[in-house]
């Protein structure tokens, strides 16, 4: 078995509209939030979400068992990834880059006072 895992850069979700382009045909994915050092924000862990299992999907959207990705937004977040035998293609997401505080655009970081 092959465990991967991809780490985000933090961000700063805008919608509720997270997406992934994932191939678990023959695994699996978990997802999880955390804080920008990678502490799991309460109930978005890998263990709290549903697992995306032995399937294939281009608008897989992550969920967990008691929480709702709209309780996040607007908060500073890192989005990871858990592959076991699984292919992440992309991620995508209306969000903004948060690097020391939240930027305007990923086309144009600028602080947004």
């Amino acid at each position: 078995t092959t465990i991967a895992q991809v780490i985000a850069k933090t961000i700063c979700l805008d919608k509720d509209d997270l997406s992934l382009n994932l191939n678990a045909s023959c695994g699996s994915a978990r997802f999880a939030l955390t804080e920008y050092d990678l502490t799991p924000l309460p109930g978005f862990s890998y263990d709290d979400c549903i697992p995306f299992e032995f399937k294939d999907g281009t608008d897989v959207r992550p969920q967990w068992k008691e929480h709702q990705l709209s309780e996040v937004l607007g908060k500073r977040v890192r989005i990871c990834v858990e592959l076991n035998s699984a292919t992440l293609h992309c991620i995508t997401a209306t969000a903004r880059p948060y690097i020391v505080e939240i930027q305007k655009s990923f086309a144009e970081p600028i602080a947004v006072s």
